[in-house]
């Protein structure tokens, strides 16, 4: 383990197993909250603002749910865009075809935003980290085939880079553990300096 608590309360905001599993391999303490507000939409101005926007909201409506007050909170959010055209987690696998058949042989963005708020100390960051991703061309079986495997029904683009979708990964450009749902250097960075934890 690489990282260790400085004695204050940390809380991920989320039920994703990924970024549930890239906490816990670094080491540090923290409990899982089940988040609130995730289903709400905003008018679009940018991708940016948009997954900020959510993961905000996440991060505000889940604090007030259940009134949490002591320690620090986490929430986080991706979503996938190409040409201004989002990509959130499809309603079933009709959608993830049609989803991974209009990404397949280009490029696309994966924007992961973050939000850590200490409420005792008045202290809030949000920021989101953009890492570009090209598919291979595939061919229409090759996605049925992916898709039959129930992995990409709850991943935003409908994939998944850290499972069964990595044979579809042709190149990537930036973070890859911001694809997988959390841009963890970034994250360690800001912990770090807001004296959250620190190295063993």
């Amino acid at each position: 383990m690489i990282y260790k608590n400085c004695n204050y309360p940390i809380y991920l905001l989320s039920s994703s197993p990924r970024r549930i599993e890239l906490l816990k391999n670094i080491g540090i303490d923290f409990q899982i909250i089940r988040p609130s507000g995730e289903d709400l939409e905003f008018k679009f101005k940018s991708p940016r603002y948009y997954v900020e926007k959510k993961a905000l909201n996440k991060l505000i409506a889940t604090i007030e749910k259940n009134n949490l007050k002591e320690g620090a909170f986490i929430s986080a959010d991706t979503i996938v865009v190409r040409k201004k055209k989002i990509y959130e987690k499809p309603l079933d696998e009709k959608e993830a075809i049609l989803i991974l058949k209009e990404l397949e042989g280009k490029w696309h963005s994966v924007f992961t935003a973050y939000c850590i708020h200490i409420p005792s100390r008045d202290i809030r960051i949000l920021k989101s980290v953009r890492t570009y991703v090209k598919f291979k061309k595939m061919k229409m079986k090759e996605i049925e085939n992916y898709v039959a495997t129930k992995e990409s029904l709850d991943k935003a683009g409908a994939y998944a880079v850290q499972g069964y979708g990595l044979f579809m990964i042709e190149k990537i450009e930036g973070s890859y553990t911001n694809v997988v749902g959390l841009p963890l250097s970034e994250v360690i960075n800001d912990l770090i300096k807001l004296n959250l934890i620190k190295p063993r």
